[in-house]
């Protein structure tokens, strides 16, 4: 087996799952099981819901510009990585080479956009909307964020959020389907 049991990731580090029940993960076209996946318990998906929960409360009040750096960073480790993770895709969906790139260019594109975020949160105000009103729009982080990454697109669905979400100030947690 390639990469044995996965691990789960949690509160930033890597956390080998309790569960009993594992799923096989198998190279399509070589029916090779490369990995385990487990099935993880209730507690330990009522954690990673907490440790998001807690993360949360700090990362909202981190300035935008700063999440906005971590989305370039992030831009940056996934262009260095681009070919292992194309390869990845490839080893464990089936897509052929050029779909895979493909797929990890999509990603790597919304980073970029997310990137931009510190004017896509500026809000707004606007001056006698009607007979002494005005009106203010304060853009704010709303809070944890979950994904359910589809088998079909790994990698591009999840980071058709992840990124926005993230670099807006909220958390955010994928489960693999």
């Amino acid at each position: 087996m390639e990469y044995g049991k996965l691990k789960n990731y949690i509160d930033g580090e890597w956390v080998e799952s309790q569960s009993e029940e594992v799923l096989d993960v198998g190279n399509p076209a070589t029916g090779e099981v490369i990995a385990q996946v487990p099935l993880s318990t209730v507690e330990e998906v009522n954690r990673a819901v907490s440790a998001a929960a807690e993360a949360f409360q700090e990362w909202r009040e981190t300035p935008s510009l700063v999440r906005a750096r971590y989305m370039l960073r992030l831009k940056v480790l996934m262009e260095e990585h681009f070919e292992d993770l194309a390869c990845a895709i490839v080893k464990e969906h089936g897509k052929i080479i050029d779909e895979a790139r493909g797929e990890v260019r999509r990603a790597i594109e919304n980073v970029e956009v997310a990137a931009s975020v510190p004017s896509l949160m500026m809000g707004y105000n606007a001056e006698d909307i009607a007979a002494g009103i005005d009106e203010e729009c304060v853009l704010q982080p709303v809070g944890v964020f979950c994904c359910v990454a589809p088998f079909n697109f790994p990698a591009m669905v999840p980071f058709w959020f992840l990124p926005y979400a993230v670099a807006c100030g909220n958390t955010f947690i994928v489960k693999p389907s």
